[in-house]
């Protein structure tokens, strides 16, 4: 195989960024040399380091959405990023350019198209986001993760591949001990994405006085995000369950395979990693998401067999949460795992390369 070189433009959100590392592991699996493109204040310049995995910073800035005043701003950043974005890829000579859906996709894929290197774009939601929409006239190869999603693009250039997982994620074995949780308590799982969710974090911390009957039988890991933290650890103290709270945790297989139940978001990349692991869900999905995509999100997930159900964030209050909470102590569901869950990135990861071979 000639020496095949793959960028990949991920961040904002660990949504867009862990499926591009699982994708990136693949690849690099493959004997391809693999690096990124992240915007300057992104989350993933600190994970990528951890990771050994070369990265570049570009200039992008969000899509606008109703003031005219912004989309002069978007013109002139994303000008200059695709200026910058043209000059990085004649230094990496890339084989292939590959969009994760962020608006740091728009652009690399643009100076890509411009510079006549492959491209393809990847959509994590059941509902494309901005920059995937506007990027699907040029990119050359649409990767889906919802067979649904067909409908918003182009047929003859789009593939359902599913959304990568990292590969430890479903790997990592179960380890309450490593988060001084207790064995033979059921252990709940509160997240609200790489961010946390304040509604969540809100509802759950309510819902504690209303779940005192259970104290000896459930305990708590929850990843708050950085803006609760200290606000819900408080609360946990205070209310005398075992708890162990977090603003963030990278190891994310041991905390899906150490829970029995997770209350979260339904992103698309916390959607596929439940399917990974099989962890049943309380679902909350983000209201002002694009389209509704998160509730889409969700319902394709039970649609698929998965143990879940749909909490609205309009609905969700402490005492409908215990309620909830409480019949899962009293009724515990078991995991349903997806189909191997590799076969994603193995399967972007050969349409990554197909078009590395078309060139």
């Amino acid at each position: 195989m000639k020496n095949i070189k793959v960028l990949i433009a991920a961040g904002g959100t660990g949504g867009h960024l862990y499926p591009g590392i699982a994708l990136a592991s693949e690849l690099i699996s493959r004997g391809c040399e693999v690096s990124f493109a992240v915007k300057n204040d992104d989350l993933g310049k600190d994970i990528l380091s951890e990771l050994k995995i070369d990265y570049d910073c570009v200039v992008a800035h969000p899509f606008p959405r109703r003031s005219p005043s912004a989309l002069a701003v978007f013109a002139a950043v994303n000008l200059a990023g695709i200026i910058s974005a043209v000059r990085l890829l004649r230094r990496r000579r890339p084989s292939v350019v590959a969009g994760m859906g962020a608006y740091v996709s728009f652009p690399v894929i643009a100076a890509a198209r411009l510079s006549g290197i492959p491209t393809i774009i990847h959509e994590q939601n059941s509902v494309p986001g901005l920059a995937n929409k506007a990027l699907s006239y040029i990119a050359d190869k649409i990767a889906i993760s919802f067979p649904s999603s067909e409908v918003f693009f182009k047929k003859a250039k789009t593939v359902v591949t599913g959304n990568p997982v990292r590969g430890a994620i479903s790997s990592a074995e179960r380890n309450l001990r490593k988060f001084d949780l207790e064995d033979g308590k059921r252990a709940i799982l509160i997240f609200g994405g790489s961010q946390g969710a304040s509604a969540i974090n809100s509802a759950a911390i309510g819902a504690l006085r209303h779940l005192e009957e259970f104290k000896s039988r459930i305990q708590f890991l929850h990843l708050t995000g950085e803006a609760d933290y200290f606000r819900v650890k408080e609360a946990y103290a205070a209310s005398g369950f075992r708890a162990a709270v977090y603003p963030y945790l990278r190891e994310m297989g041991t905390v899906y395979a150490s829970s029995d139940i997770a209350v979260c978001r339904a992103g698309a990349t916390t959607i596929a990693e439940l399917a990974a692991t099989g962890l049943p869900a309380i679902l909350v999905p983000y209201k002002r998401a694009t389209a509704d995509h998160q509730t889409k999100n969700a319902q394709a997930h039970i649609a698929a067999g998965y143990a879940a159900e749909i909490i609205s964030e309009d609905d969700l209050n402490p005492g409908i949460l215990a309620k909830k909470l409480s019949e899962s102590a009293l009724n515990p569901v078991g995991r349903r795992r997806a189909a191997p869950h590799g076969s994603a990135a193995s399967d972007l990861a050969a349409v990554v390369l197909s078009l590395a071979a078309s060139r």
